[in-house]
């Protein structure tokens, strides 16, 4: 059984989500996905990152606490490859809500609240 995309929202960001510099742009994606499904960071398992590179672990919990508040410090994350987007989620948890970050091509992100 696949899950369900209960809200969506997508924008571009000027910096990399995972480097050096803050990644407000992308964090405010998925803000926006969330509200977009009546959701609140607090309801979120699971931050699955789906891009071709792999963030180290400290970039993905720096994000996941930029994008999640202090809640975020306390989500699991995960990296999918872009190539394997389509593949079911082994990553996704069993029960509630999580968010699918897809980052690129270029400067698109999307996120997704997903159950």
């Amino acid at each position: 059984m696949g899950s369900v995309v209960l809200g969506e929202w997508h924008g571009t960001t000027s910096v990399d989500p995972f480097g050096e510099a803050d990644p407000v742009e992308a964090a405010r994606v998925v803000r926006r996905a969330l509200a977009a499904a009546d959701r609140k960071a607090f309801d979120v398992r699971r931050l699955v990152v789906v891009r071709d590179a792999r963030p180290d672990a400290a970039a993905m919990a720096r994000f996941a606490r930029r994008a999640l508040g202090p809640h975020g410090s306390t989500v699991p994350t995960a990296w999918v490859a872009m190539s394997t987007e389509a593949v079911a989620r082994d990553d996704a948890p069993a029960e509630g809500v999580w968010v699918e970050l897809l980052v690129g091509p270029g400067s698109q992100v999307r996120a997704r609240c997903r159950r």
